[in-house]
């Protein structure tokens, strides 16, 4: 806060993959605000690195999704026991075996 105090945050959570599509919008719709304010320092660059920025966080944000529900599901099976695979198939729709 302004003053130096702190507010109430949320809990850390996971997210859920369809929040994935609402978040990388609303960090497109902040950079598209920013250059029709005029910022100086956003109309000075280029558009190209512009561009790799959401494609990259795009991907990032796409493969971080993937990541995250793979881990759910490793971490949920115990240690001791052979690995079971149909849990990534049946989430990933393939025929063949996912190696993580």
């Amino acid at each position: 806060m302004p003053d130096g105090s702190y507010g109430k945050y949320l809990k850390p959570r996971r997210l859920a993959t369809a929040e994935i599509p609402d978040i990388v919008q609303q960090y497109r719709q902040a950079a598209l605000n920013a250059i029709e304010a005029e910022i100086p320092d956003i109309l000075m660059v280029n558009a190209f690195p512009i561009i790799v920025m959401f494609g990259m966080c795009s991907i990032f944000l796409f493969m971080a999704s993937i990541l995250q529900r793979r881990l759910m599901v490793i971490a949920d099976r115990p240690k001791s026991k052979p690995q079971d695979w149909t849990a990534l198939r049946e989430m990933d729709g393939e025929e063949e075996l996912l190696y993580v």
